[in-house]
């Protein structure tokens, strides 16, 4: 009988089967024997399990913890670091523009002229914000 720690890849639990992955990233294929269907019912793809095994068929499944030396693979997208700077302008910008709606008229100024004032003064802010949330 041979031991296995490895994350679940794969149940079918009509059929018993129950695919297990190494920190190598290759799969193993199991058949669990019918005594196992309680514990089979209770796994979820993505657990960590130490499974017994004797050939092909798997005579006993328990929960492990995740090893120290599993290699790490983020999932979906990469990490990309925020631009902050694009975050502090577009804030400005939507709190310049509540503002000139509240203090001026629809008739007081045309569309281009108000977005150029909106957008100026977003900029001035930015500068100003940014300059204060710098780390020393």
């Amino acid at each position: 009988m041979n031991e296995l720690i490895g994350k679940i890849a794969v149940i079918e639990l009509p059929k018993r089967h129950l695919v297990v992955m190494d920190k190598d990233s290759t799969l193993h294929y199991y058949t669990c024997a019918e005594p196992l269907d309680v514990v089979l019912q209770k796994q979820k793809v993505g657990y960590f399990v130490k499974v017994t095994v004797d050939g092909d068929i798997c005579k006993k499944i328990e929960y492990a913890p995740r090893p120290a030396d599993w290699p790490f693979k983020a999932a979906g997208k990469p990490f990309v670091p925020r631009n902050e700077r694009l975050i502090v302008i577009q804030s400005c910008a939507k709190l310049a523009a509540d503002v000139f709606a509240i203090t001026t008229t629809p008739d007081a100024m045309d569309f281009d002229t108000a977005m150029d004032l909106i957008i100026t003064r977003a900029i001035k802010d930015t500068d100003t914000i940014m300059k204060a949330g710098e780390q020393k």
